[in-house]
């Protein structure tokens, strides 16, 4: 089944301008990546897991026309992708964000690697922000299972769009936040998790009591099944703000939650980081910010599984295997 157009908008006709443009925005961005060139180059300065594509280049290019041409002056956007814009923010400090009317935190692509590889876990998102609070947000991954469509809007239902799953492209989702028992439970590990031995060292006793884990390539797309009960917690390290401000909404209006943290140097040991709890859904204005001491990891998921995972974390030893001085060492 694929995609009626104008079920979709009907479907959100409810929902706040801002949101309805996000939606437009991503769906239009989304399939315009499909039908780009995936070749992946290595982003200059960086390691070889870190990749650009003309999808991203030509998904943003597509974000940023779909938002100015509703919001020409009042809107600010945020991207991972440097672009030429009076309306684009400053991604070391930026400033306006949380003062803004409307803010867009967007990712052309997030996922680069599997889109590349041509599969299906990739995504566009974009989160929405209104005076420092995001109230919504959308996230499209064509390529999954025929593609998935997730829409958020503060106080109001997320809606999930996906044709594999049932005759009626439309599926209304409340609250799906009832505690799940363990051995029914699916945890996955962000892909960046991988490169801390410390956490890896939790994965048998997690892998022995839950039924399935997994690893997300995509943060926002692991956010995204979170927020459908598909995925029942994620543990994410330290993430770049789009990386899952356009599920933020999505997590909490399905009664579930984020435990947020950073990773800062522990002067008890040199060379390691230790793990500061930040709150439950609490962010601040340097969580947008690019530099990586500014950044938030987080457990994000059922509340009872969130809470179980946090307290299971260790609290200092973080030390992150670099893969930009690694590779190589495979031949």
């Amino acid at each position: 089944m694929k995609f009626d157009s104008d079920l979709i908008q009907n479907s959100v006709a409810r929902l706040s301008a801002s949101v309805r443009i996000a939606v437009k925005a991503v769906m239009h961005a989304g399939e315009v990546a499909q039908k780009a060139d995936r070749g992946a180059k290595t982003k200059d300065g960086e390691g070889h897991r870190s990749v650009v594509t003309q999808g991203d280049q030509r998904a943003e290019a597509v974000l940023v026309e779909e938002i100015l041409q509703h919001f020409p002056k009042s809107a600010r956007i945020l991207s991972e992708e440097d672009a030429d814009n009076q309306n684009m923010l400053k991604k070391d400090c930026p400033d306006g964000l949380m003062e803004a009317t409307y803010a867009y935190i967007i990712d052309p692509v997030d996922g680069t690697a599997p889109y590349g590889s041509y599969l299906g876990n990739w995504c566009v998102s974009a989160g929405v922000m209104q005076h420092g609070e995001i109230v919504g947000g959308a996230v499209y991954a064509p390529d999954l299972n025929g593609g998935m469509l997730l829409v958020s809007d503060r106080e109001r239902c997320v809606r999930v769009i996906d044709p594999s799953t049932s005759d009626d492209p439309l599926n209304l989702f409340g609250d799906f936040a009832e505690p799940v028992l363990p051995k029914n439970a699916t945890v996955f590990f962000g892909v960046d998790s991988m490169l801390y031995p410390s956490l890896t060292k939790l994965m048998p006793e997690i892998a022995a009591n839950v039924r399935v884990t997994g690893i997300a390539n995509s943060g926002i797309l692991a956010l995204a099944q979170v927020a459908c009960g598909r995925i029942t917690a994620v543990i994410q390290t330290p993430q770049k703000a789009w990386d899952w401000a356009g599920a933020y909404r999505a997590v909490l209006e399905t009664g579930r939650i984020f435990s947020f943290f950073r990773l800062v140097p522990d002067s008890e040991n040199p060379g390691t980081d230790k793990l500061v709890e930040v709150g439950e859904n609490t962010y601040d204005f340097d969580a947008f910010k690019y530099e990586k001491r500014n950044r938030l990891g987080y457990v994000a998921g059922e509340p009872a599984m969130v809470r179980r995972l946090m307290r299971l974390l260790p609290r200092k030893g973080y030390a992150r295997t670099n893969p930009e001085t690694v590779s190589g060492n495979w031949k």
